[in-house]
């Protein structure tokens, strides 16, 4: 289970992407690519892994 802080440096970023008036994968590369640029504590894949999990639980409107 990820930690509280992680989840809510998910939502943050997917929301900017939404804000930025991106679709639902560009929100979801932005913030792949945004979190990949803050932290060196995971890769790529374990990124988007949790960011679609977030995006899957319907966590954010479209």
């Amino acid at each position: 289970m990820r930690e509280k802080h992680f989840d809510a440096i998910v939502r943050e970023a997917i929301e900017e992407g939404g804000i930025a008036g991106l679709c639902r994968d560009g929100q979801r590369e932005f913030a792949v690519d945004r979190i990949l640029s803050e932290t060196s504590a995971m890769n790529r894949e374990q990124i988007a892994i949790a960011v679609d999990d977030y995006l899957s639980k319907g966590r954010v409107d479209e």
